[in-house]
């Protein structure tokens, strides 16, 4: 079995390279898309229903998504009201079962190690936020250890600044925390997907037993195709 993932689609900006990357996408094995954020303008939500149609046209299997930072609170009502054939993760968890095998999928927005400066504008307990944020994903990712399924978090921005090489080392805080690094190995989740770092270099890295995956439009060019088993002759 397959995950597909995408994120930083920021329809209609970069929809036609979406529907390309679909064509040209090898989904015969995937059971499960991915959506890590952002994958509308703006908060422009109408435009997810492109994202949506041409999803379906090569994809019909489940979605499952968390938001990004274009997708505003108010966007988010209109998201889950509007699409609810997507799974929409905020701060939540969901078991999907796949034969033997249980995902246990963390979606969420994620944390920034420094809040941007409109967030620290108009969210005055941004700090507050992240910091209980950070502690409820660390308490997801280690329930789902503990029961033994294979673990998810979709997340939009990165919990490591290694997939954020190729962005200006200046924005690295406020793209992603590093803090997160130390949670990570901890808690063991097996794969980590990601968007946001649109210019990133190095889409693919590991944190001890976790594969780390940035899946932003504008880095890979493609839909990432990312195999549950894994193993070094797999992924060369």
């Amino acid at each position: 079995m397959e995950i597909a993932a995408i994120a930083d689609v920021h329809s209609p900006k970069y929809i036609s390279e979406y529907e390309e990357s679909l064509k040209n996408a090898k989904l015969d094995n995937v059971k499960l898309m991915l959506f890590a954020g952002d994958m509308i303008y703006r908060g422009k939500w109408v435009e997810f229903k492109k994202v949506l149609n041409i999803t379906r046209k090569y994809f019909r299997g489940k979605i499952v998504a968390c938001f990004g930072n274009e997708e505003y609170e108010d966007t988010i009502v209109r998201l889950v009201k509007n699409f609810p054939e997507v799974i929409w993760l905020n701060d939540e968890v969901l078991t999907l079962n796949y034969g033997n095998k249980t995902l246990f999928i963390v979606g969420t927005k994620g944390v920034l190690d420094r809040p941007t400066r409109w967030q620290r504008t108009h969210i005055p307990n941004i700090h507050e936020i992240y910091s209980k944020r950070s502690e409820k994903i660390s308490n997801f990712l280690r329930e789902g250890k503990r029961r033994g399924y294979t673990v998810i978090l979709l997340t939009h921005y990165t919990p490591t600044f290694k997939t954020l090489i190729g962005e200006p080392r200046f924005a690295w805080p406020e793209m992603g925390s590093e803090r997160m690094e130390k949670m990570v190995l901890e808690t063991k989740p097996d794969i980590i997907v990601h968007g946001h770092a649109h210019n990133s270099k190095k889409t693919f890295t590991q944190l001890g037993v976790t594969r780390v995956y940035n899946v932003a439009l504008p880095a890979t060019r493609k839909v990432t195709i990312i195999p549950l088993e894994y193993g070094l002759l797999k992924f060369l």
